[in-house]
């Protein structure tokens, strides 16, 4: 998936946006989306505004604009993601469908629910990413504690039914130890990766108090990870 870090990340590199930019509607700093429809930009607009609200409930409000594009392919050095926060300009880039369908392996726990429900939840994923950059700037955390909590919430904000059938896909029940949650696990098998984000923030005194407390500098779960 996708890192807060990015390399070489200019627009000219970004695969093309299909479609005029939407404003989002409502109050607050502006989140823009291009997608390859005015309704399907209206929908991730209504996903997008939703994960905002979750996720500054949980210690991440958005504090500048964003720019969510659903673009045809992503830059070929990371061509293995499904989505980036580009942190030098504010932008989300995001696969369309087609673009899922090619990139999710048939192996992979992502690949157990609609392409349509999967890019909704790289909405919130990549929101995560771009909140805590917004927050923190270039000093936020090693790559494997943001993308615990882009998992975490990217998990938190699926549908119930999608989210059961990615659950599903892996042999994996809580408590997970400290131990699951490294960077081997994250680049060699971010499903599994995911599955053990989402059941560490469930367990009892973690979720959103456990987040705010790694944003204001705590140290993490994460074995040989200095915060």
């Amino acid at each position: 998936m996708s890192r807060l870090k990015t390399w070489l990340t200019a627009a000219l590199l970004a695969g093309p946006a299909i479609s005029e930019p939407l404003a989002c509607p409502g109050p607050g700093p502006t989140i823009t989306v291009t997608a390859g429809t005015t309704d399907h930009a209206v929908h991730l607009c209504s996903v997008a505004r939703a994960a905002r609200s979750r996720l500054a409930a949980c210690h991440m409000p958005q504090i500048a604009p964003i720019d969510i594009r659903i673009v045809t392919e992503l830059p070929a050095q990371h061509a293995k993601c499904m989505g980036l926060y580009h942190c030098d300009t504010e932008i989300i880039e995001i696969l369309d469908l087609a673009g899922l369908r090619r990139s999710v392996s048939p192996s992979s726990a992502f690949a157990r629910i609609p392409p349509e429900a999967l890019q909704d939840s790289l909405v919130a994923h990549e929101m995560v990413h771009a909140l805590i950059h917004q927050r923190l700037g270039a000093d936020s955390g090693p790559p494997v504690q943001n993308e615990y909590i882009a998992y975490a919430m990217q998990l938190d904000l699926m549908s119930d039914p999608a989210r059961q059938a990615l659950l599903a896909a892996r042999d994996i029940t809580a408590p997970i130890p400290p131990e699951g949650l490294n960077e081997i696990i994250l680049l060699m098998a971010p499903d599994v990766f995911a599955i053990f984000s989402w059941h560490h923030f469930r367990q009892e005194g973690h979720g959103c108090t456990l987040i705010g407390k790694l944003l204001d500098g705590a140290p993490g779960p994460f074995p040989n990870i200095s915060p």
